[in-house]
């Protein structure tokens, strides 16, 4: 597996081959080096074209590379923290961005598909989906949190194990997550209004997670008085401390998990 650096070598291969990238419909574009000064005897030149000498060179040139051995089969968030932090010039990617990249698949093409559900924008309160994927990695928290009982800290390293082991998920089970999310969002709104989880300052990602969680797995048993149920929830002073401080140690996550289910639907 490449984890960084798999454009500048597909273009090292389609220059020597000649091609630039891969055949469509039969036609592949010859691979020509442009943007060179106009003194350059390099201008234009395909690597067909480039004296012998030349090629010799490029083709005897070494190409640095370090290989990382994976101790653990099951465990490959070591590719996460590597990608992450040759990552690190220009615009940080967030973690999410990273994880598209690292674990691309089924998944994340579905994630993507998810993301612009209308009751899912309501809920976040925005229309458009979010240029940093910040959106997406909610959905991800979702998906991840609905077995807490596998949950461990810390949490960014828990989202990318579950990405991994569905990054190429079954379509059933796709189709199958597609349908709880959809009747998720909708109940939601239809429950307790557009954005639900702006609890004082913005979204709260601890108050979503748990009550998302808790509304998926009661789809069909929504309490008559559940808006009320919800502001009770809220004012509940464990609810709140499990909400707003180390809400990502498991015990505190747990509480919240627990709370939320009783209070809504017990």
């Amino acid at each position: 597996l490449v984890i960084d650096g798999q454009q500048r070598l597909k273009s090292v291969f389609y220059f020597l081959e000649g091609f630039f990238g891969e055949d469509s419909r039969g036609n592949r574009q010859v691979f020509r080096l442009t943007g060179l000064n106009e003194a350059s005897r390099f201008k234009e030149k395909a690597f067909a074209d480039l004296w012998e000498e030349d090629q010799k060179k490029i083709r005897n040139a070494v190409l640095r590379a370090f290989v990382v051995q994976q101790l653990d089969p099951n465990d490959d968030t070591s590719m996460y923290h590597i990608f992450e932090r040759l990552n690190t010039g220009g615009t940080l990617l967030t973690n999410q961005e990273v994880r598209n990249c690292v674990y691309h698949g089924k998944f994340v093409e579905s994630l993507v598909k998810f993301n612009l559900t209308p009751e899912w924008r309501k809920i976040l309160g925005k229309p458009v989906p979010d240029s940093r994927r910040r959106d997406i990695e909610l959905l991800v928290r979702f998906f991840a949190m609905r077995d807490i009982s596998n949950y461990q800290k810390p949490m960014k390293d828990f989202m990318s194990k579950f990405m991994w082991k569905n990054r190429d998920v079954s379509e059933e089970s796709l189709a199958q997550s597609d349908q709880v999310f959809q009747k998720t969002c909708i109940q939601l709104v239809e429950s307790l209004g557009e954005k639900p989880f702006h609890i004082r300052s913005g979204l709260n990602a601890a108050v979503s997670d748990s009550v998302m969680v808790a509304f998926s797995e009661n789809l069909d048993q929504i309490p008559a008085d559940i808006g009320e149920r919800y502001w009770r929830l809220l004012g509940d002073e464990g609810f709140k401390g499990s909400t707003s401080k180390g809400t990502t140690d498991v015990n505190v996550v747990r509480e919240r998990f627990s709370l939320a289910k009783q209070v809504l639907f017990g």
